[in-house]
């Protein structure tokens, strides 16, 4: 006859044996699947010395944006803006296949910053000391300078604004009254709010500012003290 205790101690083992059967281990949810913790891992996998990744190009953390250079130079910037200042210029090279070596310029004691490459799942991480991990991407970030390339024509002339940063202002071959004050010399250029600054080499010839102005939902035009440039057409 069973007693209330011996009823209890069947249901238990019951249970237990229910659990044990219901909780058997998934081995593709452990550590014995290798894809599984490529997934839910967070330490940095091996990268393959057979097929050296490729480090030519744009490299971002979404804060300070860097490019590696084909020529071996390299740019390094505190914000996202590629037509800002660098922090940083100098050269680079690859040891091994795992590392990147940063040589700036302008230091008193030469440098040469070790930079880790790390392969985390799909993505390639570049670790430069004191700057949080960075990803490669195809293009650098678009910036409102963008739209500002090329050249643009007015009242006084053809206005080259080049991608590097650098402007060259020609005055027009004819039928002008008269030359505007930024005819006739180079420097650089940086857009400042809603200006276009020029600023030119030579120290006689003062800051040029332009008005940028939106048209419509994706161009703009350029107005200064002499009238409107539009892009031209003809380039």
């Amino acid at each position: 006859m069973l007693t209330r205790t011996s009823i209890r101690t069947v249901i238990a083992a019951s249970v237990v044996l229910v659990g044990a059967l219901g909780c058997e281990p998934d081995l593709k949810k452990t550590s014995s699947n290798p894809t599984y913790m490529a997934h839910h891992d967070s330490t940095p996998l091996a990268l393959d010395p057979t097929a050296p990744v490729p480090v030519e190009g744009w490299w971002s953390n979404g804060r300070q944006l860097l490019t590696l250079e084909s020529d071996g130079a390299f740019r390094l910037w505190s914000g996202m803006n590629r037509f800002d200042m660098p922090l940083q210029t100098g050269r680079w090279s690859r040891p091994t296949y795992a590392v990147v070596e940063l040589e700036p310029y302008g230091t008193r004691v030469p440098e040469r910053n070790r930079c880790q490459l790390e392969s985390a799942g799909t993505e390639v991480r570049l670790v430069i000391p004191g700057v949080d991990p960075m990803l490669r991407f195809e293009a650098a970030p678009p910036a409102i300078e963008d739209r500002l390339v090329g050249t643009w024509r007015g009242p006084g002339g053809l206005l080259q604004l080049l991608s590097d940063g650098r402007y060259r202002a020609d005055a027009p071959t004819s039928g002008a009254s008269r030359p505007i004050a930024l005819a006739g010399h180079g420097g650089r250029w940086m857009v400042d709010e809603s200006n276009l600054l020029l600023i030119p080499d030579s120290p006689s010839v003062p800051t040029v500012i332009l008005a940028v102005e939106p048209i419509g939902q994706s161009d703009v035009r350029l107005r200064a003290g002499d009238g409107v440039y539009l892009r031209d057409a003809t380039q």
